[in-house]
């Protein structure tokens, strides 16, 4: 029978992106040398949102994901690391006038 463990992170995420994508890729790092089978994120991974955050505010945060600097960075861990990542972002709308964000969910494979 084949064991699958699956890490579990538990992090209070800050409002700065940088901080806890260096915090994101210690952890993918830390997994992969537990021998975990996949890591999985919390909600706000890429930033802590406050409620008095205005709709610019968290607009200029987000990122297309195929194209982002922090999504492309967990691809990279995850693969150096060969573990398959879920992670929740948040996610830049097509429609750039409207600046929706979505807070979107992405696995990540290794």
């Amino acid at each position: 029978m084949k064991t699958f463990r699956v890490a579990v992170v538990q992090m209070k995420s800050s409002e700065s992106k940088a901080e806890n994508l260096s915090v994101a890729i210690e952890y993918i790092r830390r997994a992969a040398d537990n021998k975990a089978s996949a890591i999985c994120f919390p909600e706000f991974l890429m930033s802590y949102s406050p409620v008095e955050q205005d709709l610019k505010s968290l607009a200029n945060t987000a990122e297309k994901v195929n194209k982002g600097k922090f999504i492309t960075a967990l691809r990279r861990a995850a693969r150096v690391s060969n573990i398959p990542v879920i992670a929740t972002v948040y996610e830049k709308a097509d429609n750039v006038v409207e600046q929706r964000v979505y807070d979107t969910a992405v696995m990540i494979d290794s």
